[in-house]
């Protein structure tokens, strides 16, 4: 049921992500559809590769989903301030509260360059539950 729950949250989350990129980058579609629509209605009037303002709708949808993915990326630090893997919940209210930073952006890029190297652990993102990320 928990598990249920969760998916429904990363589902609006996305839907709610959609719709504002799709808006962005085609302010006509307020005209035509409300949040309510089916998004797949929706994504087919917005042409593939249309630049938003903050970037395409597939290159954002791919970058959240290789954040919330990436299981060394976002972390937290347990009662002996040691590194673990922060809940899917906690990396959803970051990405709510900085994906469109361009500092978090830059972090994230950093941090795939340099992945499965000695310098990896130089660029993870320790968060609290509130998705605020903190220098380690």
């Amino acid at each position: 049921m928990e598990g249920e729950k969760l998916i429904d949250e990363v589902r609006i989350f996305n839907l709610r992500n959609i719709w504002e990129n799709c808006v962005d980058s085609n302010p006509e579609l307020l005209e035509k559809f409300t949040v309510k629509d089916k998004i797949e209605e929706i994504i087919k009037e917005v042409p593939h590769g249309k630049p938003s303002i903050r970037r395409t709708l597939k290159e954002a949808i791919l970058n959240q989903i290789q954040i919330v993915g990436e299981p060394t990326y976002l972390m937290k630090k347990n009662e002996d301030k040691r590194w673990e893997r922060c809940p899917l919940r906690w990396k959803l209210e970051y990405l709510r509260k900085n994906f469109w930073n361009t500092e978090s952006e830059y972090d994230f890029n950093n941090y795939q360059e340099w992945k499965e190297t000695i310098n990896e652990k130089s660029w993870r993102i320790c968060i609290d539950e509130q998705g605020h990320p903190h220098s380690l």
